[in-house]
């Protein structure tokens, strides 16, 4: 799979990291969540490694022919994951561990990312989450997401990359890979 993602020099990237600690410590302010967000974000991009706008990658991929996003994503520690588009939808969805229920880890894309069909109720599909290859798991995989290609719903995936979320679109690349046939057949009868 292949995703447009924000890279730095690893020299400009340092310098914007060293400024906003420098910011940080200098005096109390309002926004520092979003200080420490950039933070974080330049912290990762100084040490070579890539970000994702997923909200650009959901709308470049678009939607299959059957009306539903050609992408997935969920929480790394999941076996499957629940697509969900409301009929009272704009252009939106959500990928949740429960079609019902909101948990730590769903993400929902906003309005206007897809042109979806007119739907008379809400959809909802499931589809497996990959497996980690020993030599790309992480410590603690629920700190982590997948996002990966969906040729259909109901078949395994193929192509993950792993994910960590920084803000509600931003997520920095740890790893991309293509699951073996082995891990595929392995997916499919969890």
């Amino acid at each position: 799979m292949k995703t447009e993602t924000i890279k730095m020099r690893k020299s400009e990237a340092k310098k914007e990291w060293k400024s906003y600690i420098e910011l940080l410590k200098s005096r109390e302010i309002k926004e520092k969540k979003e200080l420490q967000q950039f933070k974080s974000l330049y912290y990762y991009l100084k040490k070579g490694m890539k970000i994702i706008n997923i909200y650009n990658a959901f709308k470049k991929a678009g939607l299959n022919k059957d009306g539903l996003p050609k992408l997935a994503i969920a929480r790394a520690d999941l076996k499957s994951i629940s697509l969900k588009i409301s009929k009272w939808n704009l252009g939106g969805c959500s990928f949740k561990k429960e079609s019902w229920n909101w948990n730590k880890g769903d993400v929902s894309l906003p309005d206007k990312i897809f042109n979806f069909p007119k739907i008379e109720q809400d959809i909802i599909k499931q589809t497996q989450v990959p497996i980690i290859p020993a030599k790309y798991r992480p410590t603690n995989p629920k700190n982590f997401h997948l996002l990966w290609e969906v040729k259909k719903w109901e078949e395994p995936p193929k192509d993950p990359i792993l994910l960590k979320a920084i803000t509600k679109n931003l997520f920095v690349v740890f790893a991309i890979w293509d699951l073996t046939p082995l891990e595929r057949a392995f997916v499919e009868g969890r």
